[in-house]
Parts: C-alpha cells; structure tokens; sequence
C-alpha cells in the first residue's frame, strides 16, 4: 500500500513538472521581398506576387552611399525614384560601400551619420511613407569596423526612440563575430546567397553552394543579436577572360544565354564559351571569354531556410527575398514562394 502511494506521489510530482516545461516556441514569419532597383513602379506580375504570398513589407532601397572618384567625399548614388505609391510596410534601405568607410576621415563619420539619416527623412517625407525600422546594407572588414560601428551608432542615435535600426550580416560575420565583431543594431539580416569566391573562375556557384554556406551556421544559435533571413531568387552570369574575372550580366536567364549565337555550350549547362568578338549588353567580349550562369535551386533554397530557422535563437523573424523583380520572381511558382515563406 505504502509503496503505491509513494509511486502515485511521484508519477504526480514528475507530471507536474513535465507540465511546467516551456513549450518549445514556434517559428512566427513576416513576409517581405527586398526592392533594389531605382525606379519603384511595381509591374502587374510584381503586384500579384506580393498580394497572392500575402507579402506585408518591403525592404525598399533608397540610395548608396559612395566615394566620388574626385573628391573623394561620401556621395548618395541610385537614389530611388517612386512612381508607384507603396501600398505595405517600407523600411528604407541604404547600401554603403567599404570603400568609403576605408577612405574616410574619421572626423567626418558623424557628419555622414546625420547626412544618411536626413536623407531618408527627405525621401520618406516626398513620397508619404511613414517607416518602423531603417536598413544599412555594409559588407564591413576588419579593418573598417572600428568607423562602422560609429557610424551605426550614431545613425541610430539620430533615430526616434520608436524607431529600429537593423543591418545585414554576413554568414562570415556571424561564423567570426571575435573578428568582425557584433554591429550596434536592433536586429540583424543574414544574407544567405553570394557565399562562394566569384573571382575565381574554378568556383562551381558562387551565389548558393549548399556546402560552403553549412560551414558557416553553428554559430548561429549563439548569435547576439535577433536575425532574419534574406534568400535569392535572382540568377546571374559571370565572365572570364583568360581565367581572370571580367563583368557581371544580371538578369540572365540559361534559355537566354542558350539564344545566343555568339556562346558555345559546354558539357557543363552552366558554362558557356564566346565564339567571335561582339558587343552585348554594351559590353565588349572576346572570342575564348567564359560565361558562367549562376542561380539558386529551389530545392536547395528551402533545405538552407528549415535548416537556419531551426538554428536561430529567435523564432519571430522575417524572411526577405531578394528581390522583386518580375524576371526573377518568374524562376520560381508562387507555391514554391509560398513553401520558402512558410513558418516550417
């Protein structure tokens, strides 16, 4: 008797703990496409993507900021141009060069700080858009995270206190973050595409390899800072001269390269090699040059999302795809869309 009491206390005592565990949180997305083209006139297809994947914000990138080759000063460049009226969330983003934090004087970071800040003001203010957070986009360095890091401060310094500062991250930056340090910021966006050496005319993807971006992830859980997550749609084509990197052609897809009788395909379908001097694209390319067609697989896309969702400390995230853009959201259906959103 005593003994059945004694095990009916436990199986009690054990059950209540088990039902004061935490129930393990649950994966929470806001759906958003980067924007990064200077002209926002949303086409047709554009507006029924963002409407069918119930998309509530875009990323919507303002300007750069870069170095004029003359003077040397941090100039705005590619400022946007509305032409359609933002109907969601817009959360202005900057992309700043690291040459221009590498060539700057110190005594003018707090000065290009209030520059970016009344800047976004201005064009937020002309085209009626009320914003939450502000983005600054910076594949920052060693050697230049001292002044970015001041900058972003003081950006956000210059922000009202409703108002979140979130930057981008790189997979290197959160794998080294001893090195590269832990930027200033609300929140953080990890840039999961560009991962592998475009330089190197031997690199297989340089814009999505499954394995090379898995080496950068078991840090990810330990990540100061809350992170969301930004994935390609877009597809692109390098070229190389005599094995050396020679140009960028975005927005290429195979079946146009595969149109043009100047490129000879390859046993490789992502490699293609130029058969007479021509002019494309205004650029000029030789007879030899070598084009390499990059884009991500939809299947590999969605194994990276599960697989650093899983690993995030936070669970309430935005996922972001770059970017809106009819050729490139055109690479892939609105349910595949609808699976890399999903909170699986």
């Amino acid at each position: 008797m005593r003994k059945c009491i004694l095990f009916n206390l436990v199986f009690i005592f054990t059950s209540g703990l088990l039902s004061c565990t935490a129930p393990e949180e649950k994966l929470s997305v806001s759906r958003a496409f980067y924007h990064w083209k200077t002209i926002f006139d949303l086409q047709p297809a554009e507006k029924e993507y963002l409407e069918k994947l119930k998309v509530n914000k875009l990323y919507l990138h303002f300007f750069d900021v870069d170095l004029e080759p003359v003077t040397y000063r941090a100039t705005p460049k590619a400022t946007v141009v509305l032409k359609t009226t933002p109907d969601r969330e817009i959360i202005p983003t900057v992309f700043i060069t690291n040459k221009t934090l590498e060539l700057s004087p110190q005594n003018e970071i707090e000065p290009l700080a209030e520059n970016i800040v009344q800047k976004i003001n201005a064009i937020a203010s002309a085209n009626h858009i009320r914003y939450h957070e502000i983005q600054i986009d910076c594949d920052w360095s060693k050697s230049t995270r001292k002044k970015y890091f001041r900058l972003l401060s003081r950006i956000k310094e210059g922000l009202p206190a409703d108002k979140k500062l979130s930057v981008t991250i790189r997979l290197h930056q959160v794998k080294f973050p001893d090195i590269t340090g832990v930027p200033p910021a609300d929140r953080g966006t990890l840039m999961i595409y560009n991962t592998g050496d475009w330089r190197n005319i031997r690199t297989k993807n340089s814009l999505f390899d499954l394995n090379i971006i898995g080496q950068y992830l078991d840090n990810l859980p330990d990540y100061p800072l809350d992170l969301d997550i930004a994935l390609p749609v877009f597809e692109q084509t390098l070229v190389y001269r005599n094995s050396v990197f020679l140009h960028f052609i975005k927005e290429q897809t195979s079946e146009n390269l595969n149109a043009l009788d100047f490129l000879k395909k390859t046993t490789n379908p992502a490699i293609f090699v130029c058969t007479k001097d021509t002019v494309y694209t205004d650029v000029s390319f030789r007879k030899g040059d070598v084009f390499r067609h990059e884009r991500a697989s939809f299947e590999d896309i969605l194994e990276i999302k599960k697989n650093v969702t899983t690993k995030l400390r936070n669970k309430n995230l935005s996922i972001i795809i770059y970017h809106l853009d009819e050729k490139s959201v055109k690479n892939y259906s609105l349910n595949q869309l609808e699976e890399l959103f999903a909170e699986n």
